[in-house]
C-alpha cells in the first residue's frame, strides 16, 4: 500500500474506462474487490464516445442510403429523391453514443464503483493522482486527490496515430474522430490508410455522397485479411465509386488556388496530385503511454511502445497491471475486455488460463462486411502447417441471394490451428466481436453462470 495520506482507499482501481476498463470494474467489484475507476473524459473511453459505437450509428445510416439507392433491384419505387441530412446522421450518432454513455453510468451504480473523474496519474507504490481535466463537451471535470490500492489496472487506451506528411487538425486533416464528429459533409475526401478505420469511413462518406479516393501504402487493402478477402472488397468498393490506390504513398499535403488542399502521394508510376477538400488519416492507433507515470512507477515498455505485461497482465511491478490498447495489438474493445476479466479473476485466484491472440476475432463494419479469426491462408503456409482449405460463395446461400447482397463468401482454413476469413453481408453476427447483435448471446450466458457484466 502506499505512504503518506490518501483520500480514498481502495482493493483495486481501474484507470480508464472503456469496454476494457469499465468491464473489468465490474469484474472486479463482482469478485469482492472494493473498486474505484479513474476516467478523466466520459465513460465508456473511445469505444462508446468516438469509436466502436458512434461509428456503428454512421454505417448504419450509409447502408439505408445504399438501400435506398437501389430499391428497383427489391421491387420498389419512390416518388422523389431521398438526400443525407448530414447533420442529422451525426445527430443520431451521438445519440447511440450518449445512450451507452448513460448505460456505463449506471453499471457503476448497480456494481457500486466509485468513479474518480479527472486524469490519473501513478505517484508511488500503489498510489493515483487524479488532477482535474477538461472532456470531449469541453467541460470541466474532476478534483485534485489521491487515492489508493494494492491493485493498479492501467487501461488508457490508444489515441490516433499520427504520421510527419499528416498533422492532424481537424479541419483540414481529420483523425477518426473529427471524421465522425464533423457537421458538414466534404464534397470530396482522401482516406490515408485502408485498414479497419479507414475502410468505413470510405464506406459512409462515399455512401452519403462524398467522392472518396482511398489511399493504401502496401499492396492491398485491409492487408491484415486474407488476400481474397482483400480482393473482394476492392472490387466492391471500386463499383461502388470509390477510387482505390495501393502501393501509394502520401509525401505531403498543401492548401492550393481553389480553396482545397492538394495531396501528393508517390505510386510506382510515378508522383501523383489528387485534389480535395479534406483528408481522414486512418494510419493506425498509438498507445496512451505519456504522462500517467509510466517512468517514474518503473514499469517498462515493449519493443513497440506499449506497457510490456505477461501472460496474466501483470507488469514488471508489483500490483500493476495494463490491458487493452495499452497492452498491445489487436486493438479491438472485445479483446480489451477479456483481458480485464481474465486479469482480475487472476489476482482473484480463480483458476484462468491465458489465452492466444490467434484465436481473438476481428471484424470489419463496412459492406460487404470482413470477419475473421485464426489464421489466414496465407500465415498458415508460413508457419508450416499442411491445411486444406474450404471456400463456399454467398452466391450460393439462398439467404444472401434474397437479401440482395450475394457478394462474398466463407473461407476456412484447417489444420491442427485453424482460421476463417468471411466477408458478405451482415457475416459478423457469425462470431461475436464487439459491437454485435450476437454478442448478447456471450452476455446471455454470463447471466446464467451469475456473472452479468453489460446489464
Amino acid at each position: 500500500m502506499a505512504n503518506g495520506e490518501t483520500d480514498a482507499s481502495y482493493d483495486c482501481i481501474v484507470i480508464g474506462t472503456g469496454p476494457g476498463g469499465y468491464e473489468t470494474a465490474i469484474r472486479a467489484s463482482q469478485l469482492g474487490f472494493d473498486t474505484a475507476v479513474v476516467e478523466k473524459d466520459k465513460l465508456g473511453g473511445v469505444c462508446l464516445n468516438v469509436g466502436c459505437i458512434p461509428t456503428k450509428a454512421l454505417l448504419r445510416s450509409a447502408e439505408v442510403m445504399a438501400d435506398v439507392n437501389h430499391l428497383d433491384d427489391f421491387g420498389l419505387e419512390l416518388d422523389g429523391e431521398v438526400t443525407p441530412n448530414f447533420e442529422k446522421v451525426v445527430e443520431r450518432s451521438r445519440g447511440a453514443s450518449n445512450q451507452m454513455n448513460q448505460g456505463v453510468q449506471y453499471l457503476m451504480k448497480k456494481n457500486d464503483i466509485d468513479v474518480l473523474y479527472g486524469h490519473g496519474t501513478l505517484t508511488g507504490e500503489g498510489t493515483v493522482e487524479i488532477t482535474p481535466s477538461t472532456n470531449m463537451d469541453d467541460e470541466d471535470i474532476g478534483e485534485e486527490q489521491t487515492a489508493e490500492a494494492e491493485h493498479i489496472i492501467i487501461a488508457t487506451g490508444a489515441r490516433p496515430n499520427e504520421i510527419p506528411p499528416l498533422p492532424i487538425d481537424e479541419d483540414d486533416i481529420l483523425s477518426y474522430r473529427g471524421a465522425m464528429l464533423q457537421q458538414e459533409q466534404p464534397d470530396r475526401l482522401v482516406v490515408v490508410g485502408a485498414g479497419a478505420i479507414g475502410v468505413e469511413f470510405a464506406y459512409f462518406y462515399q455512401n452519403m455522397g462524398t467522392d472518396v479516393t482511398l489511399v493504401e501504402v502496401l499492396d492491398r487493402i485491409v492487408p491484415a485479411e486474407d488476400s481474397e478477402v482483400s480482393d473482394q472488397l476492392r472490387d466492391s468498393f471500386e463499383d461502388t465509386g470509390i477510387d482505390v490506390m495501393t502501393e501509394a504513398e502520401v509525401q505531403g499535403v498543401e492548401e492550393n488556388d481553389s480553396g482545397g488542399l492538394s495531396v501528393e502521394i508517390d505510386t510506382a508510376d510515378g508522383t501523383d496530385e489528387i485534389e480535395t477538400d479534406q483528408v481522414l488519416s486512418a494510419v493506425g492507433v498509438a498507445p496512451n503511454v505519456e504522462d500517467i507515470g509510466l517512468e517514474e512507477a518503473g514499469v517498462e515498455l515493449d519493443d513497440t511502445g506499449h506497457i510490456a505485461v505477461d501472460e496474466f497482465y501483470r507488469t514488471g511491478v508489483d500490483g500493476l497491471y495494463a490491458i487493452g490498447d495499452v497492452s498491445g495489438a489487436p486493438w479491438l474493445a472485445h479483446k480489451a475486455s477479456h483481458e480485464g476479466i481474465l486479469c482480475v479473476e487472476k489476482i482473484a485466484g480463480e483458476d484462468v488460463h491465458p489465452f492466444s491472440m490467434n484465436d481473438v476475432p476481428a471484424c470489419t463494419y463496412c459492406q460487404p462486411q470482413i470477419a475473421s479469426v485464426g489464421f489466414t491462408e496465407d500465415e498458415a503456409e508460413e508457419e508450416g502447417y499442411e491445411i486444406k482449405v474450404g471456400k463456399f460463395p454467398f452466391q450460393a446461400n439462398g439467404k444472401a441471394v434474397g437479401a440482395g447482397h450475394p457478394e462474398g463468401f466463407v473461407k476456412m482454413i484447417y489444420d491442427e490451428k485453424y482460421g476463417v476469413e468471411t466477408t458478405g453481408h451482415e457475416i459478423m453476427e457469425s462470431m461475436h466481436p464487439h459491437p454485435t447483435l450476437s454478442e448478447a448471446v456471450m452476455e446471455a450466458s454470463r447471466v446464467a453462470y451469475g456473472e452479468p457484466i453489460n446489464i
